[in-house]
């Protein structure tokens, strides 16, 4: 559920209200790298739920973050707490969920990471490349650790299942609001919960992606505004993958984690 900033006596009764089933997270909207974010569980007297949403709603988003994060007016979410078993994704902080970092540009997905390292890229496909010799961010390294060994055994059945409707969804956002690109942010894994957007947000720049695609990401990217500009008004998607039926959303337009307010 989504609160904007002057809904802060309805957003604290929401926190209540799902405290009573499962543990919570209070989210700013207009922030990002986790800034304003807090984690509500079982026994929070109300004290420290009102602190929790006023530090949620009066964050201000740092500096250096994409040109279009700033342009979101303040509000917060309250959502459950996605819970990271049975899949365990970083052995330094083992109660993060699998996250899958879902990029798209010009309404197509061109792959996705996971969110605690850039050794591993989900092609459209479904299918998984993983690089060797990928040097992950140092910084994303040192905060998550080392892949699981297992990781394509844990993640292979989840992709074989959800990703066809992950992929579906993703490009149906970034189609309603004709998006050059942005990025879909999935939690995966919990069977009760199933795939739930936790993010919807821009790339800013390509260090998110895998060293080895950036450039022809780039390039890609770069293609369409020069497509658009030689013929305004026309969407470049021929040139991305031809023939292809643009994406039809199929139910998570309305999921409760993602608004487009």
């Amino acid at each position: 559920c989504w609160f904007k900033d002057d809904e802060k006596t309805d957003a604290v009764a929401e926190v209540k209200r799902q405290l009573t089933s499962w543990p919570v997270v209070v989210k700013p909207r207009h922030a990002a790298s986790g800034q304003g974010l807090g984690i509500l569980r079982a026994g929070a007297d109300d004290a420290m739920i009102e602190a929790t949403v006023s530090e949620a709603l009066e964050v201000d988003c740092d500096k250096g973050e994409t040109w279009q994060l700033y342009q979101v007016p303040k509000g917060l979410g309250v959502e459950p707490l996605y819970p990271s078993r049975p899949v365990c994704v970083s052995p330094k902080e083992p109660d993060r969920p699998l996250e899958l970092k879902v990029q798209t540009i010009w309404g197509r997905v061109v792959g996705s990471t996971i969110h605690t390292s850039q050794e591993l890229w989900i092609l459209p496909s479904g299918r998984v490349q993983r690089w060797k010799n990928e040097k992950s961010r140092g910084g994303i390294r040192r905060k998550y650790g080392q892949m699981p060994p297992d990781i394509l055994e844990r993640l292979q059945p989840l992709l074989q299942e959800h990703w066809n409707f992950i992929l579906t969804e993703s490009e149906a956002i970034a189609r309603r609001w004709g998006l050059d690109e942005v990025r879909v942010d999935w939690f995966l894994g919990c069977s009760s919960f199933g795939p739930r957007i936790c993010e919807v947000t821009w790339m800013g720049t390509g260090d998110r992606l895998p060293l080895a695609v950036q450039l022809m990401i780039a390039e890609a990217f770069f293609k369409g505004h020069r497509c658009r500009m030689e013929s305004p008004g026309t969407a470049p998607l021929s040139w991305l993958e031809p023939g292809l039926p643009p994406a039809a959303p199929t139910g998570a337009m309305n999921a409760s984690h993602w608004s487009p307010d």
